[in-house]
Formats: structure tokens, sequence, C-alpha cells
């Protein structure tokens, strides 16, 4: 066993968060995913891996002492990675994992949830699905899995990029009602500092926290605080806007360019949810957490070019919604 920690998902927005915390906390790291990352860190290691190829994993991570799942997929995708873990851990006497899952879990359950509250099947979709059974699957063997709400920040393909656009081409706006679900977002290098600490101070972090900002506002305000920073008037959006956009315009726009300026009904169902997280286990004090409106703003400035008419950069669509 060696001190070396192996980042699974490591070329991906949080993977990448992940990666800069851990090496700014001293840790050796090793970065796997599927293909090489555009830009690798200064004294991490790559390996070219599926996770759901039993073999090649076991190779990547051989004996390093310490996981992070930060992978994200397909349902059957997350649920072969997470067996392959589990099986790495149980033949790896003290490999520590901490596993990533999702506040998504809950779906669309009503009123306060911890990390003791069940999740009702009928109440979720299928990513929501297939993290509980990576969550199932990576308990038995002592993960920490670490449940964080929607990730933002600049860049964060769906909760910044995808919002901040949608908000400037006036598609998205004050959606009444239909907004006032509680908008529970966390800033991703918060939720990299986390896996940090649950990994520093192992004793008794295995088990469920949840990963929440101090925020206590609705989608509506999330908006309305988003299009401050973007310089722009928030639009009300009508019921009727709100249909054509949910049941016109953003199926014909993912049929010829995908999911990447939608809002898919995932999203919608995310900004009407009225389940309020509260973290019983806590792994970062409230004042650690960023502050909500400065990293809008970092967001906000990331897309001006996008606001004023120049060419966007290259997106690549996401999968994962939170």
């Amino acid at each position: 066993m060696d001190d070396r920690v192996v980042v699974l998902g490591a070329t991906g927005y949080l993977g990448r968060a992940v990666v800069g915390a851990l090496q700014e906390a001293g840790r050796s790291v090793v970065m796997v995913a599927r293909r090489p990352p555009a830009f690798k860190p200064s004294g991490a290691g790559f390996v070219a891996c599926d996770a759901g190829d039993a073999r090649q994993l076991a190779m990547a991570v051989g004996q390093a002492g310490a996981l992070v799942n930060a992978t994200c997929g397909s349902r059957s995708a997350m649920i072969r990675g997470a067996r392959n873990l589990a099986a790495i851990v149980e033949h790896g006497a003290g490999t520590r994992i901490v596993h990533i899952s999702s506040l998504a879990v809950f779906g669309q359950v009503t009123g306060i949830v911890d990390e003791t509250t069940v999740p009702l099947p009928k109440t979720r979709h299928a990513y929501a699905v297939g993290k509980l059974a990576c969550e199932e699957i990576l308990r038995n063997v002592g993960a920490a899995i670490l449940r964080p709400g929607c990730i933002y920040g600049a860049g964060a393909p769906v909760w910044c990029d995808r919002i901040g656009r949608l908000l400037l081409a006036r598609r998205l706006g004050w959606l009444g009602p239909a907004g006032r679900g509680w908008c529970n977002v966390v800033h991703v290098e918060d939720v990299a500092l986390s896996v940090v600490r649950a990994l520093d101070h192992w004793l008794g972090n295995s088990g469920i926290h949840h990963v929440l900002a101090p925020h206590r506002l609705s989608w509506n305000d999330y908006f309305q605080r988003f299009a401050g920073q973007l310089g722009i008037a928030l639009p009300h959006i009508t019921t009727l806007q709100r249909h054509a956009e949910m049941f016109l315009r953003s199926p014909f726009i993912q049929l010829c360019r995908g999911a990447e300026d939608s809002i898919t009904p995932s999203m919608a169902r995310a900004f009407r949810c009225r389940a309020l997280p509260v973290a019983g286990r806590p792994i970062l004090a409230p004042h650690e957490f960023h502050a909500l409106d400065d990293e809008l703003a970092q967001a906000a400035a990331m897309l001006q070019p996008h606001r004023f008419g120049a060419v966007a950069p290259a997106r690549v669509p996401a999968r994962a919604i939170r």
C-alpha cells in the first residue's frame, strides 16, 4: 500500500478541481480517465482506463492507499464502475475510498432530508437510481459518501454556463411557482475540499455526508442573482413560454445540437423540487464555503463574449445534471 490518491473521472469538471485540491494539500495524485486531459497538472500522474473494465481498473489503481470516485455517465456505466471499485477495495486492506454521489438521489421528495432519510423509489429518475445504487455498493466496503448539491462555479457546464446562456437569451428567468424549489448549489472547490477533509480525517468519516453551502434560496432567487451579475434584467417567463420552451424549443435544440443549451426535464424537476437537505454530519464549516455572488460574478465574466455576440468557446455537453 502506498500514499497515492487515485482519482477516477479526473478530467471532468469536478475531477479537475479534486485533483487540484489534493495536490494543494500535498497529496501524490494519479488521474484516471478514458482519455488524456487537455492539461495535466505538474506532478500528477495519468492512466488511461475505462472504470467499467475490471482488469484495467485494477491495474490503474495498483496499491494506492486511497481512491476518489468522481465518475459520471449512464446508470449502467456508473454501477459497473462502482462494482469494480468495491472488488478492488475488498482485496486491498486499508484502501480508503471517497465516493461523490449527489443530492439527486432524493428526487422529488418534499420537506427536510438528512443523511438518515431514505430516498423513495417512486420519486427518483434514472440518474438518481444509478447514483443511489452506487452508494449502496460502496457503503458495503466502508466508503465515505459525499452528496453535494448542484455544482456551480466558473465554467460549470450546466449550473453556470448553460443557465447563464439561457438567461442571456431570455429563455430562462423568473418562473413563478415552477421556480420555487430549493436551490441547493455548492461550489466545485467546496466539494473538492470536502474530499480532502474526508481523506485527512478518515476516522468516523465513512458513511454519508451532505455537502451543502449555507445559502437558503429558491431557483428564482438564483436566477435573479445570476442575472444581476450578467448585467441584465431578469425576464418573467409565463406558463405559456415555459411550456413552449420545454416541449417545443428545447427538444428541437436537443435534436440539432444535443442538450447543451436546452432545459431538460431533469432541470425543470430540480427548479420546482421542495426537498430541503440538511447536513447532520458536516465536513466543512459554514464560513469555509465560497461566497455565492463572488463566484457568480466570475462565472458571468466568462460568459461576456457570448453576451456581446462573439464566438463562444467550444463546449462539451455534460451528461450529469448535478
